[in-house]
């Protein structure tokens, strides 16, 4: 169950150290990867019987309804992987430039998510 959580984890330091290096954009993108791969595993605890999804926007829209709204994780923790994969997709495919504020914004964003996922699933072990 925790193998989305390790990815999420490695993916975090991967951001940080892009962004050591000077690269925005993949900064960017593997933090938005690490709160996704975070989404997962907290969806994977909550119910590990939902379907597989093949979209993006899918798993997000899952974790708001099996994860967020019935108050597993905070709201703002929604909201944050949303404005993280808007930034991304921004960055990815409008090949829109982003600054080092909301690079470094993006990454803090991604250590809250994926801390807060780390605890709740941390409390879900017996």
């Amino acid at each position: 169950m925790n193998g989305p959580l390790n990815d999420a984890r490695q993916t975090l330091v991967s951001a940080r150290a892009l962004f050591n290096l000077g690269d925005k954009l993949g900064a960017v993108n593997r933090a938005y990867y690490a709160m996704f791969y975070a989404a997962r595993a907290a969806l994977d605890s909550v119910n590990p019987n939902l379907p597989t999804v093949k979209t993006h926007s899918q798993t997000i829209r899952n974790f708001g309804l099996h994860v967020v709204l019935p108050g597993h994780l905070a709201s703002e923790h929604g909201r944050a992987i949303n404005l993280v994969e808007t930034l991304r997709i921004s960055t990815d495919y409008d090949g829109a430039g982003v600054t080092s504020q909301e690079a470094d914004a993006a990454i803090k964003s991604a250590e809250l998510f994926v801390a807060a996922v780390d605890t709740f699933l941390a409390s879900r072990t017996p």
